[in-house]
């Protein structure tokens, strides 16, 4: 396959005067040389498919780009420009759609974090609301065995903690 639409169409159009257009007969050229236009056709009616009028006998693509290389290469500068327009607004619809996606996804992400945000927060005072009802000033666990815990400053600690957090 030839390296770009260009280079396929400049060999197109360097060959085709020596290939009869309407059936794609070799009047002239060297086997290599015929096989470099055969290719280059059959690469751009896959291009453009609009261009193909007709099949040979051997089921190579007949294009209809004019009989001469001026005419050929004319129309291959028009299809090439128009190609490029569109790809170029495929590209522009498809990088819009990437970017919304990215913002949507960033909202949501960002939805998240808040919502996880309030949680700790609520979490948190849950638990110094919690600590507070305690009158004795710490928290006796398990039956005998009670290691005392400040409570004052585990609400200073959870309170420090959830405005780090935010």
């Amino acid at each position: 396959m030839k390296s770009s639409v260009k280079d396929a169409g400049k060999t197109y159009a360097d060959l085709v005067e020596s290939v009869n257009a309407f059936n794609n007969i070799n009047v002239s050229l060297s086997d290599e040389e015929y096989n470099d236009f055969i290719e280059s056709s059959n690469e751009l009616a896959e291009l453009f498919p609009q261009l193909v009028t007709g099949m040979d006998l051997e089921g190579n693509a007949i294009l209809n780009l004019g009989n001469n290389a001026e005419e050929a290469t004319t129309k291959l500068n028009e299809l090439i420009k128009t190609h490029q327009k569109l790809l170029a607004e495929e590209t522009e619809e498809k990088l819009v759609d990437v970017f919304h996606g990215i913002y949507e996804d960033t909202r949501k992400a960002n939805n998240d974090i808040v919502s996880k945000k309030n949680e700790a927060n609520d979490f948190g005072r849950f638990l110094i609301s919690d600590l507070q009802s305690i009158d004795t000033g710490s928290i006796s666990l398990f039956g005998n065995y009670s290691p005392s815990i400040n409570t004052q400053a585990l609400m200073t600690d959870v309170a420090a903690i959830i405005s780090d957090a935010n």
